[in-house]
């Protein structure tokens, strides 16, 4: 379980744009992620997890990939994935996902 945890938190971290820090990276932790074709993976985490993209965005990493997060609304599954172009590495997947509710405004 905690290399779950470990592995959520360096993609999330990887995954911000690198001119936003505002101190210095002192570690760097590298982890290889499995790839599939995007074709079929997208195909899978439709038909098979009855997941649908939830969100997408550029990612700030080397590959310039795109990150999507996949969720099933009634079993409250997840995926995320980085795409870049024909192959998909699954960053990381889970249960219970949640939306949090938050008020519109400028005091966020």
């Amino acid at each position: 379980m905690k290399a779950i945890y470990l592995m959520i938190g360096m993609v999330c971290i990887g995954l911000l744009p690198n001119n936003s820090y505002s101190q210095e990276i002192k570690e760097k932790v590298e982890t290889e992620l499995p790839c599939y074709n995007t074709d079929e993976i997208f195909k899978s985490l439709k038909e098979k997890y009855k997941e649908m993209p939830f969100m997408t965005g550029r990612a700030g990493d080397f590959a310039n990939s795109v990150v999507s997060i996949w969720m099933n609304p009634v079993d409250n599954t997840w995926t995320i994935v980085a795409t870049k172009k024909d192959i998909t590495c699954v960053v990381g997947m889970g249960t219970d996902m949640k939306l949090v509710p938050y008020k519109k405004g400028p005091n966020i």
